[in-house]
C-alpha cells in the first residue's frame, strides 16, 4: 500500500440491513497517512455530509427498510436520530447525494486506481454503497480499493476485540455517536493516531 496516496473513508446510516436498505445519510472525508497531523476537528471541519430522502428511494428504487433497524433507531440518542434519520428540508436524493459524494472526491484528489476508501467494517457500508451506484447508475467507487479500518485497529492494536479501541483521552469534545460526519471523522482519527504512534 503506498502510503502517500490520497485515501478516503465513508460512512452511511440505514435503514436495514440489506445491501438495498434505504441509506439515510452519507459522509465522506479525505486523508493520508504519510503526513496528516490534523486534529479530530480539522479532520470534521474538511467532511462531506448530507441526509438522503428516503421515500424517494423506496418509490424510485425499491429501496427498503427491516424492523429489527427501525427497533434499533428507536432505541438511539434523540440527537442521533435527529442528525441521522430525521426527514429534513434540505435532504436530497440518492442520484444527487452520490453525486456530490463523486465532487467531493474529485476535489480532494481521488485517484481511481490508487486511492484506497475505507469504511468501518466491509459488511455493512460497501455492498449498500455499490447496490446504490447500481440503482442509480453512478459510477463513485473502485470496489476493489475498499479497505477496512476495524482491521487496521486489530492488527495495530493487539488488545483490541472486535476493534474496539479507544483513545487515551477517550472522544473527542462534542463527538455524536451514530452521526455519519462525526463517526468517519473519528475513524480517521483513530487511524491516523494509530498510525503515527507505530
Amino acid at each position: 500500500m503506498n502510503l502517500t496516496n490520497r485515501h478516503f473513508a465513508l460512512d452511511i446510516e440505514a435503514l436495514a440491513k440489506s445491501e438495498k436498505a434505504i441509506i439515510t445519510a452519507i459522509s465522506c472525508t479525505y486523508f493520508d497517512f504519510a503526513n496528516d497531523t490534523r486534529t479530530y476537528e480539522q479532520i470534521l471541519d474538511n467532511t462531506f455530509f448530507t441526509k438522503i430522502k428516503m421515500k424517494d428511494q423506496a418509490d424510485r428504487y425499491g429501496r427498503v427498510t427491516d424492523k429489527d433497524t427501525m427497533e434499533w433507531w428507536k432505541k438511539q440518542p434523540h440527537e442521533a436520530k435527529v442528525n441521522s434519520i430525521v426527514p429534513h428540508a434540505d435532504d436530497v436524493t440518492l442520484d444527487v447525494a452520490l453525486q456530490q459524494v463523486k465532487q467531493y472526491m474529485k476535489q480532494h484528489g481521488y485517484d481511481f486506481r490508487n486511492s484506497y476508501i475505507w469504511t468501518r467494517g466491509i459488511a455493512y457500508d460497501c455492498p449498500k454503497l455499490e447496490s446504490a451506484c447500481r440503482d442509480t447508475g453512478i459510477s463513485v467507487f473502485n470496489s476493489w480499493k475498499f479497505r477496512d479500518s476495524k482491521t487496521f485497529y486489530d492488527i495495530v492494536v493487539p488488545e483490541s476485540v472486535n476493534a474496539n479501541f479507544d483513545l487515551p483521552d477517550g472522544n473527542p469534545d462534542g463527538f455524536i455517536k451514530h452521526h455519519a460526519k462525526h463517526d468517519v471523522a473519528l475513524d480517521v482519527y483513530k487511524m491516523l493516531y494509530l498510525f503515527n504512534q507505530a
